[in-house]
């Protein structure tokens, strides 16, 4: 016999497989009028159940998560969200390449958005890893990930990111390699008379890196004050190469020059006069060979 139901029990029937089951009746956002049947074994896990549903269509959410599945979703986010961001080019075309390769297709992306739990992330992440991809590459892909669902949950498709219930993958710090001053006088040595010469004395005296050496203009350099400002970087974006933002706050800065890394700046400006704008003439073609990093592993290995 079915027990009586208790005032504010949601009003069930009970199916042939002996489950009980609700309907709740809601609008969406294009006012259309739209059911979500609950389903459950006792009428305390129907209550449970209804409730979580108000409380998702008070917050202004869908009555449940999206059956849509993540990759359609992600596909979207590259078209949408992903342009829209802040994010540098350069890091906006990493984002769309990691996508692209390791969660469109993937098993994790054929799941709907409702069914991704922690659990499932988690597989995802250890296929990632016994592919043999860098740690730093996980750690990539896995906040691309998160991401993703971020956007789901400010969206309303889903209630909460699966992924942010898991760790960020670790990636061990090493000791950034460097030259030692054999290897730098070899290097000098071996650009001496080459085109290659002035930019890497400079970059010996100055400690820049190569992308922010070659966005260098002469606007950015004061030699009376001794000082140059980095403002940007060069780096490769969808095979071109442009000068984009630094990638911290912090790389924005100045920095004082040597004697001796005036006299490299004041002999490149003798040599070039004092029309030219650009630090280094002929500076893409400079930077194909720099940024492969080719010249520099040649001579010091």
């Amino acid at each position: 016999m079915a027990k009586p139901r208790r005032r504010g029990d949601v009003p069930t029937t009970r199916r042939k497989d002996g489950r009980l089951v609700a309907v709740i009746g809601w609008t969406d956002e294009l006012d259309r009028t739209q059911r979500t049947y609950i389903y459950g074994r006792t009428q305390a896990e129907v209550n449970d159940k209804h409730a979580a549903i108000v409380r998702r269509l008070a917050d202004g959410m869908t009555a449940t998560d999206s059956p849509g599945r993540l990759d359609t979703f992600a596909s979207a986010w590259l078209k949408s969200t992903l342009p829209a961001s802040d994010r540098k080019m350069s890091t906006k075309t990493l984002y769309a390449s990691l996508t692209r390769s390791h969660i469109l297709g993937s098993d994790l992306g054929t799941m709907p958005l409702r069914s991704v739990k922690p659990r499932h992330v988690e597989a995802w992440v250890t296929g990632l890893r016994s592919k043999g991809l860098r740690p730093s590459t996980v750690r990539q892909i896995y906040t691309v990930l998160r991401a993703i669902l971020d956007t789901a949950v400010r969206d309303d498709l889903l209630a909460r990111n699966p992924a942010a219930a898991l760790t960020r993958p670790k990636v061990e710090k090493h000791e950034a390699a460097y030259l030692v001053p054999d290897q730098i006088r070899t290097l000098l040595a071996a650009a001496e008379g080459s085109r290659y010469a002035a930019l890497f004395a400079l970059l010996v005296n100055t400690g820049l890196r190569r992308g922010e050496a070659l966005a260098l203009h002469w606007t950015d350099i004061d030699l009376e004050d001794r000082v140059l400002r980095v403002r940007g970087t060069l780096s490769r974006v969808d095979g071109n190469l442009v000068v984009t933002t630094t990638k911290t706050e912090r790389s924005r800065r100045s920095v004082p020059l040597s004697p001796a890394a005036v006299e490299i700046l004041r002999g490149v400006r003798a040599r070039q006069g004092r029309n030219s704008q650009d630090l280094w003439i002929g500076i893409m073609r400079l930077a194909d060979h720099l940024l492969i990093r080719g010249p520099c592993r040649r001579v010091v290995r």
